[in-house]
């Protein structure tokens, strides 16, 4: 709540449209799936607004031994931030307008075990291009997931 960061408040609302479609091939041992979305940030801090484009791809799979199945999403989102920065500067030292290209991978194995259980291995990779030092990142996280259904 300081007045000299109101621009970087990031409390906001999202609002997001878009349409997937999936394809359901092989009696459902094969899904792929393609679709868009535009989504619009409006924060309370000017730095953080952003008109955004995404495109999602993906398929999953089922695979022949041991009922497991094998999951890929790709999804690309373009984000154009409408003002400059605030704080932060490009690698130029300038306050410009803030333009993120975001990439994700998503790779996920499941494995159906006994008593309603099922094991799942997930990669997600995240690769950011930004103009701005600050928010140019990659990130890689593995997770392991047990699962019970009742």
């Amino acid at each position: 709540n300081d007045p000299r960061f109101s621009g970087e408040s990031r409390d906001g609302y999202n609002n997001t449209l878009g349409l997937i479609h999936a394809f359901r091939l092989i009696n459902d041992q094969l899904i792929v799936r393609i679709g868009y979305q535009y989504d619009n940030e409006s924060t309370d801090g000017s730095a953080f607004s952003y008109q955004g484009d995404r495109l999602l791809t993906g398929a999953q799979l089922k695979l022949p031994w041991g009922g497991m199945s094998l999951r890929y999403d790709y999804d690309v989102h373009w984000r154009d931030y409408k003002n400059k920065q605030t704080i932060f500067t490009d690698s130029d030292g300038s306050l410009s307008r803030r333009d993120d290209r975001q990439q994700t991978h998503l790779v996920q194995l499941t494995k159906p075990l006994p008593y309603d259980l099922s094991l799942t291995a997930q990669y997600q990779g995240i690769r950011n291009r930004s103009n701005l030092p600050l928010y140019d990142y990659t990130k890689n996280s593995w997770t392991m997931t047990l699962t019970w259904t009742y």
